[in-house]
C-alpha cells in the first residue's frame, strides 16, 4: 500500500487569525474535500492538550492513503522548535527550493519523497514512500492556499484591532459618539467583525439608542452565534425597552451557552417577574442563589419573587438569611419587613424597619413602610409622623402623599386629606384620582 503523509504545525498567531483550532481544521478539511473529491476521508481524530490542539486525518484513493496531522502550537518558540527538531530544515539530504510559501523545499531519497514549506509561522510537511512528487506538490499547493486565506484574515484582524481598541477606550471614558465612530471604522475595514458589531451595540446602548443597539447585537450574533455575552447584551437592551418576553428569550440562550452565567440568571429572573411568570422567576433565582450563596442582591430578588408567587412565608426565610449574611444591609431588612407585612406579622415588621432605619435613617421608602406598619398596628399618630417624614425626605413621593391623605380622611381631618389630594394632583393625577375615589367610598 502506498502511503502519503502530511504534517502541519499551525502556531498561535494563525490560530488568532482563524478564531479557534476548529476553524483551522475545518478550513483544511473543506479545502481537501473541494480540491481532491476523489479522495475519501477514512477517519479523523482531534484532541486538545494543555499547550496545543491537534487533529489527525486519513484519506484513501484506491490503494493509496494520505495521512495528515495538524497541530496548533501555543507559541512561536514552540513552533520553531518543533520545525527544527522534526527535521524540517534540510541538512544532510539534498534538497531543491520551491516557489510557494515563504520558504519551501522538496527532497528525495531512494525510498522517500517529501515537501516542506513555511509561510510566516505556519509549517507544513508532506511525504510519500512512493515516487509521487506531483501528488505531493498538489497537496502542498492546496495547503498553501489555505494559509493564504488565514494570512488575509489575520491582516484584517490586525487592521481592525486599532479602531476597536479606540472604541473600547472611548466607551470607558463615556465618549459614546466617538466609540460609535471607531466601531463603524472597524466595520469599514472588516464588515464581518463580530467584535466591532458587539462594541457598536454597547456604544448605542450607552448613548440611549436601544433600537440601533439591538440591531448591532443581532448582527454580532449572526457572525458569532455562540456568544453568550452578546445574547446577554441583547437581552438587557430588550429589558430596558420593556420587551420582557423577548429579553427572557435572549437570556435563556445566554444561559444555554453558558449555564453558570450568573448575571444572565439574575436578569432572566427579573424578566420572568416582569412578565408575570413568577414561578419560573423563583426557579431561576434559586439557581442564582445556589451559584452565589453569599450574594445578597440575588437573595433579595428571590424573596421578592416568592412574595409575588404567593409564598411569603418562604420569602421570610430567604430574607432572614440575607440579613444574617449582611447585618448592615438596610435593603435586606426593608424587604424582610415587607414579607412580614404580607403575612400579618406587623410587630416583626416594625422591628425589621427599625433596624433598616438604624442603618439608613434618611430613606423615604422605609419611612413610608413604617407608616403603613404603624397604621396596621393601630398606632395612627405615629403613622402620620412616619408618612410626613417620608414626604419631608422626598416631597414628590406620591405613594406617601396618598397614604397620608387617606389616613387623614379616616381620622376625620378632611382639610388635611384634601390638601394631600391637591398636592398629589401636581405630579401624579392618576393616583390623585384614585385617592378621591377612596374618599368617596369612605364617605358615601
Amino acid at each position: 500500500m502506498k502511503i502519503i503523509f502530511a504534517l502541519v504545525f499551525l502556531s498561535s498567531a494563525t490560530l488568532a487569525a482563524a478564531q479557534s483550532p476548529p476553524v483551522l481544521f475545518s478550513n483544511v478539511e473543506r479545502t481537501i474535500a473541494q480540491t481532491e473529491p476523489a479522495w475519501t476521508m477514512m477517519d479523523q481524530h482531534k484532541e486538545q492538550g494543555p499547550r496545543n490542539a491537534a487533529a489527525h486525518y486519513r484519506w484513501r484513493l484506491n490503494q493509496c492513503e494520505v495521512w495528515a496531522w495538524i497541530v496548533v502550537e501555543g507559541s512561536i518558540e514552540d513552533t520553531i522548535a518543533n520545525f527544527q527538531n522534526d527535521g524540517f530544515r534540510p541538512t544532510r539530504v539534498q534538497s531543491q527550493k520551491l516557489n510557494f510559501g515563504d520558504e519551501s523545499y522538496t527532497r528525495q531519497t531512494d525510498r522517500h519523497t517529501s515537501i516542506v514549506l513555511r509561510k510566516g509561522i505556519v509549517l507544513v510537511r508532506l511525504g510519500c514512500e512512493c515516487a509521487g512528487p506531483v501528488v505531493l506538490t498538489r497537496f502542498a499547493v492546496h495547503i498553501s492556499h489555505v494559509l493564504d486565506e488565514l494570512s488575509t484574515s489575520k491582516t484584517k484582524k490586525e487592521e481592525t484591532a486599532s479602531p476597536i481598541e479606540a472604541g473600547e477606550t472611548a466607551l470607558k471614558n463615556e465618549q459614546y459618539n466617538e466609540a460609535i465612530a471607531q466601531f463603524k471604522k472597524a466595520l469599514e475595514i472588516d464588515p464581518d467583525s463580530a467584535n466591532a458589531y458587539r462594541g457598536l451595540g454597547l456604544a448605542y446602548f450607552k448613548s440611549g439608542d436601544k433600537q440601533k443597539a439591538s440591531e448591532a447585537f443581532k448582527e454580532a450574533l449572526r457572525l458569532d452565534p455562540d456568544s453568550a455575552g452578546t445574547y446577554y447584551a441583547l437581552g438587557t437592551t430588550f429589558y430596558e425597552t420593556g420587551e420582557y418576553t423577548i429579553a427572557a428569550g435572549a437570556f435563556e440562550e445566554a444561559i444555554r451557552l453558558k449555564p453558570d452565567f450568573f448575571d444572565a440568571l439574575i436578569f432572566l429572573g427579573k424578566a420572568y417577574q416582569r412578565s408575570g411568570l413568577h414561578s419560573k422567576s423563583v426557579d431561576v433565582l434559586q439557581k442564582a442563589v445556589l451559584q452565589e450563596p453569599q450574594n445578597i442582591d440575588a437573595r433579595v430578588l428571590l424573596g421578592s419573587a416568592l412574595i409575588l408567587d404567593g409564598q411569603p412565608e418562604n420569602a421570610i426565610e430567604v430574607f432572614q438569611e440575607a440579613v444574617r449574611l449582611s447585618p448592615e444591609s438596610a435593603f435586606a431588612y426593608l424587604n424582610l419587613a415587607h414579607a412580614y407585612q404580607q403575612t400579618g406579622k406587623f410587630a416583626q415588621a416594625l422591628d425589621a424597619l427599625q433596624q433598616a432605619l438604624r442603618i439608613s435613617p434618611d430613606d423615604p421608602l422605609t419611612h413610608n413602610y413604617l407608616g403603613q406598619t404603624y397604621q396596621s398596628l393601630g398606632r395612627q399618630r405615629e403613622a402620620v409622623a412616619a408618612f410626613k417624614q417620608a414626604i419631608a425626605l422626598k416631597p414628590d413621593y406620591a405613594e406617601a402623599h396618598y397614604n397620608l391623605g387617606l389616613l387623614y380622611f379616616e381620622l376625620g381631618n378632611r382639610n388635611e386629606a384634601r390638601l394631600q389630594y391637591k398636592i398629589l394632583t401636581g405630579f401624579d393625577s392618576e393616583l390623585a384620582e384614585t385617592l378621591l375615589k377612596a374618599f368617596a367610598k369612605l364617605n358615601p
